[in-house]
Formats: structure tokens, sequence, C-alpha cells
């Protein structure tokens, strides 16, 4: 079994109370720098290659049940063989002490969800997702 198959627990106790007394300080090759956004499944840092130096954004994912993991497995070695000008590539991924996590280049900027609210919110049409041509990407 691979690195996707060991003891699961949420990601970090500031996501998912109780389970995890601080943030670390690094997961896997990468050493955490700050946190860049949360959400539903996980917790995105920025972070630091121990190896090359590279900042990236490094996205950890919290799963309530280990039957889940050869699911998200799947899901991120596919993401990772994606490569398009307008998909963030995956650059590594493992878990490390449970916690599964991903690394991706990271791009900087304001949230794309942020981003459309504020255009709504200007009177400024939001850009329209491009959902189609995604997808014709995806099914390749």
């Amino acid at each position: 079994m691979g690195p996707w198959h060991r003891d699961v627990r949420p990601p970090l106790a500031d996501a998912f109370p109780g389970e995890r007394a601080a943030t670390p300080e690094r997961l896997g090759p990468y050493e955490l720098l700050e946190i860049a956004g949360r959400g539903g499944e996980g917790i995105v840092y920025r972070a630091r290659s121990i190896e090359s130096g590279a900042i990236v954004a490094l996205k950890t994912v919290a799963v309530p049940d280990a039957k889940l993991l050869p699911t998200i497995r799947r899901e991120v070695t596919s993401l990772s063989r994606l490569r398009h000008p307008g998909i963030v590539r995956i650059l590594n991924s493992g878990t490390d002490e449970g916690i599964p996590w991903y690394a991706m280049d990271l791009v900087e900027g304001v949230e794309l969800r942020r981003y459309c609210r504020a255009a709504a919110g200007s009177g400024v049409a939001a850009p329209a997702p491009a959902l189609p041509a995604v997808l014709t990407v995806v099914r390749r």
C-alpha cells in the first residue's frame, strides 16, 4: 500500500476542532509558511520546498473516512496529469502523519470567488465560466 493508505485524521485543529493541537511546521518535503486559504475540504498553505526552495500552494485534504482515500488518490493522480495554461499544475502529493496533501503551483492574486463577488457587486459582469472547454480538457 502507498502513502495514501495510512491512518487518516482531518488536517488541523483550527479547521477541525479537537483533532490536532497546532499547525505543523512541515508536511512532506515542504516547510509551511502561512495559511493561504481555508475550505470545507481542507486548508491551503503557502509553503516552500525544502529541496528546491520553490514556493508552492500546499493543500491538505480532510478525509472523514479512510475508505475515501483511494478515490482522493485517483483524483489527485488524474489531475496531476493535466497540462493546460488554465489549470494549476499538481507538483507532488503524499501523506504526512496521516494527513493527505498535494502541492500545486502557487497562483498569486485574488481568489476567483472573491473576484466574481466584487465584479458582481460593482455592476461589471463577472466572467462566465468556460465549463465546456474545461470538460473537454478533462475528458482527454
